[in-house]
């Protein structure tokens, strides 16, 4: 007799699904959707923006066409022409007008310069170069050219008969300190070429050089003979007058040496002829 075969038993039917849960879970799905799509979104702006930057910056319309130099005399021509030559053809919007501002103070010549752009094809370079006053034979055999602050801007073969020289007295030196061009000399022939500088034409006409002394004190050579002693250099201009006062009233060419160190004290060595006619 055969045994039947009994069939499996259905399993347990799942208990249907909370809808809050489910409901839950369809929001993180959209949600994570919208997260991808966003990142999507930002991916393509950020590429869209890139592609536009790069065509804005090789537009011709947005690209350095001119550049304006004012106020160069001295400086450094090649420099100059190397700096322009960068300039031009650069993109207004990443052009590097810092750089350029760099370079160009490093000239012993500019003082001061700026660079900025004029809007929409414009760069402007406005040199304030230094104003050579006076030099001095260094012991290298070149002449060192001074501006008013003492800063050196050239160092030349020969003498120019343009500035007036300072030279050393008493000494056996052989010249001054050979300084590298856009350095600044020994603070005695600063005030050299400060007190060149604030000579009145008057008395100009009358100084052959500039000394300074073993005391590093300054003097006037005067022409063709003669020596006015200044003293240190404080109260240069009121010892300048006091110069003047005494030169109104003696022939400067009957002094042997004038003191001026007090300058309210003037004292007279040599004939000192008097200018004013003797009164009966």
């Amino acid at each position: 007799m055969n045994a039947s075969v009994m069939p499996p038993e259905p399993p347990p039917a799942r208990p249907p699904m909370d809808p809050r849960l489910r409901a839950r879970m369809i929001s993180v799905r959209r949600e994570a959707g919208r997260r991808r799509l966003k990142g999507v979104g930002i991916a393509a702006i950020v590429v869209g923006l890139l592609v536009l930057v790069g065509i804005l910056l090789r537009l011709p319309i947005l690209t350095v066409g001119t550049v304006r130099v004012t106020g160069a005399t001295y400086a450094d021509r090649a420099r100059l022409d190397d700096v322009v030559r960068a300039l031009d053809g650069s993109s207004m919007l990443t052009v590097d007008t810092s750089s350029a501002r760099r370079r160009l103070e490093a000239d012993p010549w500019v003082k001061r310069v700026t660079v900025e752009k004029e809007w929409p094809r414009t760069i402007r370079i406005d040199i304030a170069e230094r104003t050579p006053v006076a030099g001095y034979l260094a012991t290298d055999g070149q002449f060192r050219v001074l501006d008013d602050e003492g800063v050196v801007v050239a160092a030349l073969a020969g003498q120019p008969t343009a500035y007036p020289a300072i030279v050393p007295t008493g000494r056996a030196t052989g010249g001054g300190p050979a300084v590298a061009p856009g350095q600044k000399a020994p603070q005695v022939l600063a005030d050299a070429a400060r007190l060149v500088q604030i000579l009145p034409d008057e008395l100009r006409a009358k100084v052959r050089e500039v000394g300074v002394n073993e005391a590093n004190e300054l003097e006037l050579h005067l022409n063709p003979t003669g020596v006015v002693l200044l003293g240190p250099a404080t109260g240069l201009r009121d010892k300048l007058v006091s110069v003047l006062a005494v030169f109104h009233q003696y022939d400067p060419t009957t002094i042997d040496v004038l003191d001026v160190r007090a300058p309210a004290k003037p004292v007279c060595q040599g004939t000192c002829k008097s200018l004013t006619a003797a009164t009966p």
